[in-house]
């Protein structure tokens, strides 16, 4: 079964109701000059729409336009739900978008993260901008940095490197990373925010966000794969408990 499901329309109608009824908080992705998250929760709907309302402690540095395209997602139960949705004209105070007509569903583990295994070596490669940027060959003015991956999540990932120049990467900067789970494996591109760096004299810890998986269809396969692996990496972690199905007599 793959990792992300896509729903039918009887199940889009089901979850936004919840959802709404349950006043529960979203996410809003919107490209501006880079990837910017805006936080918000669903405050009602009709046949047509949804309203949004604005975090009262989050301040929304951009403001989605009437017609552009943003990417939502939500928590609900034990699942995560990804769409695309809209802007649609509606009253001041709030973002109202168009009901979508399609959404997929990722299980909620597959944000819990997961380490990598032992017998697992899973690698990254990443450099300033946007995945599309990914640069021919490293140069001085546009280094590529790589490392190796500690743990992974459908949120966003932990690697260390021995790279020194790494020490020019803030917090909050956006970066293209290529993953890679193994030799022979297709690699996975996808849009990051740098989420913390951490420099030690032999090793640099770098932590990574994804950003905007959920707002094209080459990141919601890529969002698909990368849940299947987290998936696998937390039955083979230590203490895992196994399925084994019950037998009758």
């Amino acid at each position: 079964m793959s990792a992300l499901q896509e729903l039918g329309l009887h199940e889009i109608g089901e979850v936004v109701q919840l959802a709404c009824a349950k006043r529960t908080p979203v996410t809003i992705t919107v490209r501006d000059k880079d990837w910017v998250n805006l936080h918000g929760c669903l405050a009602g709907r009709d046949i047509c729409n949804i309203t949004i309302e604005r975090h009262p402690d989050q301040a929304w540095p951009v403001e989605p336009a009437v017609g552009q395209t943003v990417g939502v997602s939500l928590k609900l139960k034990h699942h995560k739900y990804v769409f695309m949705a809209v802007v649609a004209q509606g009253p001041a105070g709030v973002l109202t978008i168009e009901r979508p007509g399609r959404m997929q569903r990722l299980a909620r583990r597959a944000y819990q993260r997961a380490d990598i295994p032992d017998g697992f070596i899973v690698r990254a490669s990443f450099w300033l901008g946007c995945r599309q940027s990914e640069p021919m060959g490293a140069t001085p003015d546009r280094p590529v940095w790589s490392g190796r991956l500690t743990n992974i999540s459908a949120g966003g990932f932990m690697l260390n490197t021995s790279d020194k120049s790494v020490d020019s990467l803030e917090e909050g900067d956006q970066v293209g990373v290529r993953v890679l789970f193994g030799a022979g494996q297709e690699a996975i591109y996808a849009d990051a925010q740098i989420r913390h760096v951490d420099i030690r004299p032999d090793v640099a810890e770098i932590g990574f966000q994804f950003v905007g998986l959920e707002q094209t269809e080459d990141g919601k396969r890529a969002l698909a794969a990368i849940g299947q692996k987290v998936v696998l990496f937390q039955h083979d972690a230590p203490g895992a408990e196994s399925f084994r199905p019950s037998h009758s007599r």
